[in-house]
């Protein structure tokens, strides 16, 4: 009795612990910073977000982007209205707002 006491206790804890890591860290759409590099790299966006340095724009354009990003895009699964849908990587594609890969107009 005392043991599954004890057990449930542990996963009471350890679900706690789960959320409170879930609900720390920056939101998609703050500004976010790596830090190390490598094996050891760590972003400091809320668990489930990543922190998406640098996009290939749908037009070719990389972009230097430095904000939190939750959950990616696919022709499955496309972005919301006002979002465009980004290449990161070869496997990971991520939503990210509209404007930030529009064309910039040229002062007149």
């Amino acid at each position: 009795m005392v043991q599954v006491r004890r057990h449930r206790v542990m996963l009471s804890a350890f679900g706690l612990l789960l959320i409170v890591m879930s609900c720390s860290g920056k939101n998609p759409g703050e500004p976010c910073t790596w830090r190390d590099s490598g094996f050891t790299a760590k972003h400091d966006c809320r668990m489930g977000s990543f922190c998406l340095r640098s996009v290939s724009c749908p037009d070719g354009k990389p972009v230097d982007y430095g904000r939190c990003v939750s959950g990616q895009c696919s022709p499955d699964r496309p972005c919301p209205p006002g979002q465009v849908c980004v290449r990161y990587s070869e496997n990971a594609s991520y939503c990210i707002p509209e404007p930030v890969c529009a064309e910039k107009k040229p002062s007149s």
